[in-house]
């Protein structure tokens, strides 16, 4: 007589874990599911160093792993692992210089790069208002043997570095045993890590390696293997990128040997003709300081960087859509469509990631990287904070592309604007980069009116839908997620001056 009430609460348990209800009860929100993926319409990474630079609680520890798909791994893999077992683990490396206070025993002379001539330096702090240090150095010029003193020394960050060879046979066995290794760049094991997100490249020489902001030549500064020419000089500036594309296609073929992807730092400079080559060997990059809706060009550069990221993805690659940690907005940017500044911010990367995002079936993949401004300052247990700038509208199913990225509309609302469209499966997602770098009115006098066929709902960034329009404002840097009523997609086309695929 007890078995009907049985059956009913074991077919309740059975419902409430396959479909896992609303946070809310007005909101969409989903909650995650136990492993990643969490959710089946977006991958989330985040550096998480919180999670080995600070001495983070329990239940911090599980809120991060139950909300990242991937993460920075140093040392911390099997606590990871324990918590989120099929957690992506990124491996955190630089290839382009070696600290000079780390063992170098056996590395031969050749993986260095060296002075051919006399050579003064001065050192300075991050923020160059303090000159650290110098150092004198004798050259090597050709024709005499290449020694350590004649190594070519820089300053990044907080570290005295030597300067590597990427034209060298000696370097590149030497660096791909090290970042296929079971180490990090600062000597923590990566556990079983299969991506490598490797730091500090940007176009040419002088840029990546400091030279003239923390590092200034006072005499001297030719580099025997690039024939003497010093840094700032356009052909070896251009000479050395090459040598460093050439050095990152080698060591992308021996990675995919050995079951590994790999992504650079691109930060904001991807499509620099120095730089480009280096993204496009590896098939992967990160966007570090670029992702957010003043951080474009204009429609133009959102539109080159949406056919790049679409060509990483089809080859495989990766990319870490990341923007600037601790930032919500330029100065006059308004709350347009959301509740608050802050939410209109973080709204549009969430929309822009889902014009990114790989398609269906592809081999690559786009993580969204919420930029924690606990990344910041990662020795600080900041989760709370952490916490507070999670969307729950990151959580809302938009379901699957159905299309490419579309010129959506055009026209001139204080500037001459373009908003992008992309249909998902139960949403459309409109998108408008700031329309140039001198367009800085993101308030209502720069809105754009679009109408759509069909009545929609708003997707706010708490997780909860407007009531249903048929027009919505869509401002200088502003973005919207436009929810079907009942999941039923709009697949009319839309009504724009001209419909150019840019994906």
């Amino acid at each position: 007589m007890h078995r009907v009430p049985l059956l009913i609460a074991l077919l309740a348990t059975i419902l409430l874990i396959q479909t896992p209800p609303p946070i809310l009860a007005q909101s969409l929100a989903q909650a995650p599911a136990p492993q990643s993926p969490h959710w089946s319409h977006i991958n989330v990474f985040a550096y998480a160093r919180s999670l080995f630079l600070a001495n983070v609680s329990p239940d911090a520890y599980q809120w991060y792993l139950s909300h990242l798909d991937a993460v920075e791994v140093h040392g911390n893999g099997p606590a990871i692992r324990a918590k989120n077992p099929t957690a992506e683990l990124f491996s955190y490396q630089m290839d382009l210089t070696a600290f000079t206070k780390d063992t170098l025993v056996g590395v031969a002379e050749e993986a260095f790069l060296h002075f051919s001539e006399p050579t003064t330096l001065t050192f300075y702090t991050l923020d160059r208002t303090q000159a650290i240090g110098s150092v004198s150095l004798p050259g090597c010029p050709n024709g005499t043997p290449i020694v350590p003193a004649c190594r070519v020394q820089t300053h990044l960050w907080n570290d005295r570095r030597f300067v590597l060879n990427p034209q060298s046979t000696a370097f590149q066995t030497w660096k791909t045993g090290a970042l296929l290794g079971t180490l990090n760049v600062y000597g923590f094991p990566i556990d079983t890590s299969r991506f490598l997100w490797i730091d500090e490249h940007a176009p040419g020489f002088s840029w990546p390696l400091s030279f003239g902001y923390q590092t200034v030549v006072q005499t001297g500064s030719g580099i025997r293997e690039f024939s003497g020419r010093r840094p700032g000089n356009v052909e070896f500036e251009a000479a050395y990128a090459d040598a460093v594309a050439n050095w990152l296609t080698i060591f992308s073929s021996r990675a995919i040997q050995a079951g590994k992807k790999v992504l650079i730092n691109a930060n904001e400079n991807a499509l620099h003709p120095w730089l480009l080559p280096q993204v496009n060997a590896v098939h992967g990059m990160s966007t570090e300081s670029k992702h957010r809706p003043d951080g474009f060009a204009g429609p133009a550069d959102y539109g080159n960087y949406l056919n790049l990221v679409s060509g990483l993805t089809s080859a495989g690659g990766l990319v870490d859509l990341h923007g600037v940690w601790c930032y919500t907005g330029p100065a006059g940017f308004s709350a347009g469509n959301y509740a608050t500044a802050a939410g209109r911010y973080r709204m549009w990367r969430l929309a822009s990631y889902y014009q990114f995002k790989e398609p269906t079936g592809s081999a690559g993949m786009v993580y969204f990287n919420p930029g924690f401004c606990s990344d910041e300052t990662p020795s600080t247990d900041q989760w709370t904070k952490d916490q507070s700038e999670w969307l729950p509208a990151y959580q809302v199913d938009v379901g699957t592309p159905t299309g490419t990225t579309t010129l959506y509309q055009q026209g001139t609302a204080g500037c001459p604007y373009e908003i992008f469209g992309r249909t998902y499966s139960k949403a459309l997602i409109l998108v408008r980069p700031q329309d140039s770098p001198t367009c800085k009115d993101y308030g209502d006098a720069s809105a754009a009116t679009v109408t759509l066929p069909t009545p929609v709902q708003l997707l706010r960034e708490d997780g909860t839908l407007s009531p249903p329009v048929t027009t919505v404002s869509v401002r200088n840097a502003e973005a919207v997620i436009a929810y079907y009523p009942l999941n039923v997609a709009d697949t009319s086309a839309p009504d724009a001056p001209r419909g150019v695929i840019v994906r």
